[in-house]
């Protein structure tokens, strides 16, 4: 059983079955796989990554779990989280943005991999 987040749509999967949708990247970076290169701009890059334990980040708020790349360097970039979103939808640089709700799921499942796809 695996995570999955696509790049392009938002989309976040349990074992294949779409569960709900958020973000990753902003402006024109926002679900945009061809810029995912790029900090601070590109979604998250795509692979394996390990899902962290539950926390309250000062900066972007409660239910935050790290994402730590798996044999992989995610193409330089750094710091990535799943995280809570701003009322302008333009808070991520490269983070998986997703509902309270969602956060919660993944956080209490045992599944700790996150698989990033285009």
């Amino acid at each position: 059983m695996t995570w999955t987040y696509k790049q392009s749509t938002g989309q976040i999967m349990l074992n294949n079955k779409a569960i709900g949708t958020g973000y990753s990247g902003i402006g024109q970076g926002k679900n945009n796989p061809i810029l995912q290169s790029f900090r601070n701009l590109g979604p998250i890059p795509q692979g394996r990554y390990k899902i962290g334990p539950l926390y309250h980040s000062h900066k972007t708020g409660p239910f935050v779990m790290n994402l730590i790349p798996i044999n992989h360097n995610a193409l330089g970039r750094s710091s990535f989280e799943i995280h809570d979103d701003n009322p302008t939808h333009n808070v991520s640089n490269g983070c998986i943005i997703l509902s309270r709700d969602l956060r919660l799921r993944i956080g209490m499942d045992k599944d700790k991999i996150l698989e990033v796809v285009k």
